[in-house]
C-alpha cells in the first residue's frame, strides 16, 4: 500500500521528514527493511488518522478494516 496509496499523498514536509530520518527519499524506502517499514506505517496511520478527523481510535480503526 505504500507505492499506491500512501506515497503519492505524502506533504511536501512529511517527504522532507522522511528524507531527513532515513537519508533517502521516500520513493526508495525499502519495505522489507524493518526500520524504513516502520517509518512508512507511521505515516499510513497518520493519514488515516488525518481521514478520520483526527480520531486515532477510528483512524486505527479504519486502518485494520482497509487490510482485509
Amino acid at each position: 500500500r505504500w507505492q499506491q496509496d500512501v506515497l503519492p499523498n505524502l506533504t511536501p514536509e512529511q517527504r522532507s521528514m522522511i528524507q531527513q530520518v532515513t537519508g533517502k527519499n521516500p520513493e526508495a524506502l525499502d519495505m522489507n527493511n524493518p526500520a524504513d517499514n516502520i517509518i512508512a506505517g507511521s505515516f499510513e496511520l497518520l493519514q488515516w488518522v488525518g481521514k478520520c478527523g483526527g480520531d486515532v481510535q477510528q483512524g486505527l480503526r479504519a486502518y485494520h478494516q482497509a487490510e482485509q
